[in-house]
């Protein structure tokens, strides 16, 4: 029905599609986004074929144990033969599962093709950051919900699909990725006394900040008041010390800042800026599957000047001296270390570190990270 058109992300879709659905049970809702997550994972693959068989398909690959999609695509004379895995239909179609392929020419050289196509074909987990006064509160909730959990690297893996809304509610622990925590550590800028998170979005790295740098004082801001406000609410749920915050649109060229302590900033005073700059997403694209088939090439530039104008309105507050962190999730050369090289030669920065944190041999996002010094 065209009440039901999807606009805005799938998953807020389907939300609102099964809030209003009432007739759908557990299981149905579950099928549901299965195949329709299974049918955005297939990228371009077989669209020559119709949707409920891409679908069935799509779900085939997805759950290879579950024998009623293979029954059903044999039943309706689909796969033929002795077929067993959906690589096998590929192989016999001679269509392999390439979902990428269409975006090789702009990768970075770090993520392998092959590499790319089986992380975005599987489903993503969750992984969230602990409390660290509520450890054995989380540890509690995970055990009554049956939610078992994977420790790695100070965070903890769980399945994709798991419950968490009450424990994030109640401040047990924040949804963040394990690529987002490992972006930030305390070897950028040791002994940073003021740190400024440029783009703070929901304030995932602006947390990992003030767990990294303790000592520091925290400065977040956003272009976007409600996302501000979201971070704000974010650090006090957990118990953190609230960071001094301020609504700025780095579009374009900021003469002074006002941060909500009141204090007006006009020059170069932050010993580091953290820059997660907006970008394609690519490096994500796993957990958002429909992006893949709807994006376009063209927007890569696009958002390469987009984060070389941002990066540039905010260095002016950064100290000689100081830390440059640019950070997106992207798999694409343009915004990475191609927009790096571009933002140290055209402000006479020094690049120090550039590389992709996370991926496959993670399970979680590809992130790219470049670490910048200013004479």
């Amino acid at each position: 029905m065209a009440e039901w058109e999807r606009k805005g992300p799938l998953h807020l879709w389907l939300q609102q599609v099964f809030k209003h659905k009432k007739q759908f049970g557990s299981k149905d809702r579950k099928f549901y986004r299965d195949a329709i997550y299974a049918l955005f994972r297939l990228g371009d693959w077989g669209s020559k074929l119709n949707t409920e068989t891409r679908m069935a398909l799509g779900l085939w690959r997805q759950f290879p144990e579950r024998t009623e999609f293979q029954d059903y695509l044999k039943s309706s004379g689909i796969v033929q033969g002795n077929l067993l895995s959906f690589e096998d239909y590929c192989r016999d179609v001679k269509e392999p599962y390439e979902p990428y392929q269409n975006f090789e020419s702009y990768l970075q050289p770090e993520a392998e093709m092959s590499e790319l196509n089986e992380w975005f074909g599987s489903v993503a987990p969750v992984w969230i950051g602990a409390n660290p006064s509520r450890l054995a509160e989380l540890s509690d909730f995970l055990l009554k919900k049956g939610i078992e959990a994977r420790k790695d690297r100070g965070a903890f893996e769980l399945q994709a699909g798991s419950q968490l809304n009450e424990a994030v509610e109640k401040g047990l622990c924040r949804i963040q990725d394990l690529s987002s925590r490992l972006s930030i550590d305390e070897h950028l800028h040791p002994g940073a006394e003021l740190i400024w998170d440029a783009c703070c979005g929901a304030g995932g790295k602006s947390l990992r900040l003030c767990e990294a740098y303790p000592n520091a004082t925290l400065y977040i801001s956003d272009s976007r008041p409600a996302i501000v406000n979201n971070a704000e609410n974010r650090f006090r749920l957990l118990g953190y010390p609230a960071p001094f915050s301020a609504v700025c649109n780095l579009n374009k060229k900021v003469s002074e800042m006002v941060f909500a302590n009141g204090a007006i900033i006009k020059k170069a005073v932050f010993d580091m800026v953290v820059c997660d700059v907006p970008c394609s997403g690519s490096g994500t694209w796993r957990r958002t599957p429909e992006n893949l088939s709807e994006f376009n090439t063209k927007q890569i530039e696009e958002y390469a000047s987009l984060q070389r104008k941002i990066v540039g309105n905010s260095l002016p507050f950064l100290k000689p001296g100081g830390t440059l962190v640019y950070i997106t999730c992207s798999v694409f050369s343009a915004e990475n270390r191609v927009n790096a090289e571009i933002i140290a030669a055209e402000n006479g920065l020094k690049l120090k570190e550039s590389g992709v944190i996370g991926g496959l041999k993670l399970n979680a996002d590809y992130l790219y990270r470049a670490v910048l010094k200013k004479p």
